[in-house]
């Protein structure tokens, strides 16, 4: 009888868990919920155009075969952050034929999506759009994952006029003969905001990106690197297409032949605030390591071209190209025969260098081809460079071992671009010259250089390192108020994580800090921004740069932003005359304890304390913390703040109710931290 009873069980908990709905071949609409997922799909399906298929949260949709999902009417699947929609395939070897919106109506949404195993193969365009295909389709991607696809065009998504809307996805490890991740052709003008294009592999053009045939893209704010095409625009190909590319990084692509970052034939980008970084071209005689153009007249302005590489041109390679290049950093790229930086080859000779900073390119900064002759002022160039307003003196950049290329207060480079007020930088001053303009609106500028860029933080947690540095440019002294503060990725402020710290700094003094900054193990998985601001009267200024976490332990995520480093206590100021890290804390003794231990500290002013404990995983603990109070009673109060005379002071901290190990105190004493391990052994 208990073994009936147990086979029962079995078999009603292997229907609860396994529940699952089978989907023939044909026509589908209506709603596929999660209770009836995974939807198993044995043949081709069709939304035709009058119909509408609704996908929720959390469902997954697993192709048997190598079937299609047309879409000519409306494709609503919407997931969320915590609970996806999943389209794959059943055998991965064989893959499924995709995602095929064919005239479909425009409000058509991917959201929370991941794509993933699509195969197109056949004839004609069945060939094209491993994952994704529009044809007369401007669907809406938002947040969606659309990787390991394969395709003849357009392993991850191929358009052919259309223009959808792709917004934050992340389009990864696809594979085709031209736009490994993005193919667009005849007319296809889509908007791509904040995606990431990575790790594509194109076997001829455009491993991250191919236009081609009027394909006028917008590009803002993305990140294209490590893609592959075996001959032509590693990162990005165009072939008779003008798009606009504003502040997008295009890092550490490769090509065969020509133009690893940007490859453009008969084509008229118009490419602004990017930073076209590590660019390699990797065959035996190949050209433009950064950005190839050949008949293309190219707008580029205020972008950083560094640390390319290629036979000729390591930064750029013009032929028959008449670009205008304005205030631009082109430096530490690599030409192994001539033109590290510039290369002009044929006819070239309507392209204009103006207010640029060409710098530390190897062999040479300019090599001038047959026919060409380019008009070069108001340029920095190391060993000179005949032409109006030209220099030849060191830039003084903030710090290039981390990629930072923003000029210091002393740079030659400030105030002498072109004084035609055309050129004039934001703050209404002369040009500066070269990518980054020095803000002179206000007295006071904060800057923030991440080390070891990109940032990613494991799940576990982790730290990263960064250089924070304040410059005053007014003739008089300042009274300063320096903090930071991170915004997660649900847009909310954590912080202050440093400081507030107020500090005095003389006329034209420029102050740098290296700190380190921990993320816990709670914090949620996503983007962040790191935040920076110095206040100097009415005038703020701010810079940030971005880090990211893979995932999260669901911890408290406001326990263990542990920030330490140089500290700003030798710079004049209320709490830099006042206290010092030694003069907040001695020691904690007796270390190990058991199973009390006491942190005694002395202030100099009067001051607000407070106690934190966290475990080695960043986790707040439960503890009692004794505080001498001014009267000399003992308040037992975990976590309190308490307001202290100047004097020396001692809180007693009890672990009684932990487990042996290690654990990390934490004393903040107004505007400053102090932090330290504590071993418990009972």
């Amino acid at each position: 009888m208990k073994a009936s009873k147990t086979i029962f069980c079995l078999l009603l908990l292997c229907s609860i868990t396994h529940s699952q709905t089978t989907i023939p071949g044909g026509n589908v609409s209506g709603t596929w919920e999660a209770a009836g997922s995974p939807y198993l799909i044995e043949g081709e399906i069709t939304i035709i155009s009058s119909d509408t298929l609704l996908i929720e949260p959390g469902v997954d949709v697993i192709f048997q075969g190598h079937y299609k999902l047309i879409v000519n009417g409306w494709l609503l699947a919407e997931g969320t952050e915590s609970d996806s929609i999943l389209f794959t395939a059943a055998d991965t070897s064989v893959g499924w034929h995709g995602i095929r919106f064919i005239d479909a109506p425009d409000s058509s949404q991917l959201t929370y999506c991941i794509v993933q195993y699509g195969q197109a193969t056949g004839a004609s365009s069945d060939n094209d759009g491993g994952g994704i295909f529009c044809q007369n389709s401007n669907p809406t991607i938002y947040k969606c994952s659309i990787n390991n696809n394969s395709a003849g065009c357009g392993g991850g998504m191929y358009l052919h006029q259309s223009s959808p809307i792709i917004t934050m996805c992340d389009i990864e490890e696809n594979f085709a003969e031209w736009g490994a991740g993005i193919c667009c052709n005849q007319y296809s003008n889509p908007r791509i905001i904040s995606c990431i294009i990575y790790n594509n592999n194109a076997e001829f053009d455009g491993g991250g990106i191919y236009l081609s045939h009027l394909s006028n893209s917008i590009i803002d704010y993305s990140s294209i690197g490590e893609n592959i095409a075996g001959q032509f625009g590693g990162g990005l190909g165009c072939e008779y297409a003008n798009p606009t590319i504003n502040h997008c990084y295009i890092i550490g692509n490769l090509a065969e032949l020509y133009g690893a970052g940007i490859h453009c034939i008969s084509s008229d980008p118009v490419i602004n605030a990017c930073n076209i970084t590590g660019n390699s071209c990797v065959g035996t005689y190949t050209r433009g390591g950064g950005i190839f153009c050949w008949y293309s007249d190219a707008t580029i302005s205020h972008c950083l071209i560094e640390q390319n590489s290629a036979s000729w041109g390591g930064g750029f390679h013009l032929d028959f190209s008449n670009l205008l290049i304005d205030k631009c950093t082109i430096s530490e790229n690599l030409a192994t025969n001539s033109g590290g930086g510039v290369y002009f080859y044929n006819f070239s000779s309507g392209t204009s260098l103006y207010n640029c900073i060409l710098w530390n390119d190897r062999p040479n900064e300019i090599h001038i081809g047959t026919s060409s002759n380019p008009e070069i002022n108001f340029c920095d160039i190391q060993g000179g460079w005949p032409g109006l307003g030209n220099i030849d003196e060191y830039p003084v950049f903030v710090d290039t071992t981390w990629g930072d290329y923003r000029l210091q207060w002393d740079s030659p480079c400030i105030d002498t671009g072109d004084p035609d007020p055309q050129y004039n930088d934001p703050d209404g001053t002369q040009a500066d010259m070269g990518a980054y303009y020095y803000d002179q609106s206000i007295p006071v500028r904060i800057l923030l250089t991440p080390h070891n860029t990109p940032i990613e933080i494991p799940s576990t947690g982790g730290s990263f390192d960064y250089t924070i540095q304040a410059t005053n440019i007014d003739p008089s002294s300042q009274s300063v108020t320096v903090w930071c503060d991170v915004t997660l990725p649900n847009g909310s402020i954590y912080g202050p994580v440093l400081g507030p710290v107020s500090i005095t700094m003389g006329s034209e003094q420029t102050i740098s800090r290296e700190r380190s900054q921990n993320v816990p193990a709670g914090a949620p998985s996503g983007t962040y921004s790191y935040n920076a601001y110095a206040v100097a009267g009415v005038d703020t200024s701010f810079d940030s740069f971005t880090f990211t976490k893979s995932g999260s332990s669901g911890l408290d995520y406001a326990s263990g932003w542990f920030n330490s480093g140089e500290m700003f206590d030798e710079i004049g100021g209320r709490q830099a005359a006042a206290l010092s890290a030694e003069q907040i804390i001695a020691r904690n003794y007796p270390n190990p304890f058991n199973p009390t231990t006491t942190i005694s500290f002395q202030l100099p002013v009067a001051s607000w304390v407070k106690l934190d404990v966290f475990d080695i995983n960043g986790r707040r603990v439960s503890v009692g913390a004794r505080h001498a109070s001014p009267s000399g009673r003992r308040k037992t109060d975990p976590y309190a703040e308490v307001y202290y005379p100047s004097g020396t002071y001692e809180i007693t901290f009890d672990g009684s109710g932990l487990p042996s190990g290690i654990y990390l105190y934490r004393l903040t004493v107004d505007d400053f931290t102090a932090s330290g391990k504590m071993v418990l052994v009972k």
